[in-house]
């Protein structure tokens, strides 16, 4: 915050228009945050995504990187695929009752082995030094 005040950092916003199939189109804001002279933008990216109930992508000039909201639980994405391969269906098995899920925004590592990494004041901190390529 002091940095703000003392004008080493400007943040500023701008609307951006998103569409998600079953929702339709909404407004999310955008943020820019400004480093000296390097930007970094700070873009929704949608709500309905698979293992995650939203994303942003956070992008400098030195590269990119994610922030997903996600369970807290998780450490990195898990795909489960179930195949039946018979002419005969399975009949319905119990289930268990879900559990509950509490959303945290994380940092997401880059492809291919993504991880997720706890969203903290230091880990933002780098994450947004790595993009700005400071």
């Amino acid at each position: 915050m002091q940095f703000i005040q003392a004008g080493g950092v400007r943040l500023d916003y701008r609307d951006i228009e998103l569409n998600e199939e079953n929702i339709g189109s909404y407004t999310a804001r955008q943020m820019i945050l400004r480093i000296g002279r390097q930007e970094i933008t700070m873009t929704p990216v949608g709500t309905l995504l698979i293992g995650a109930k939203g994303r942003i992508e956070v992008v400098g000039p030195a590269g990119r990187t994610r922030l997903l909201l996600v369970d807290r639980e998780a450490s990195g994405p898990r795909i489960k695929v179930t195949v039946n391969i018979s002419d005969t269906p399975e009949p319905p098995t119990a289930q268990a009752a879900p559990k509950e899920v509490t959303w945290v925004w994380k940092i997401a590592t880059s492809p291919p082995n993504i991880r997720y990494i706890e969203l903290t004041q230091e880990s933002l901190f780098q994450a947004l030094m790595e993009v700005a390529g400071g």
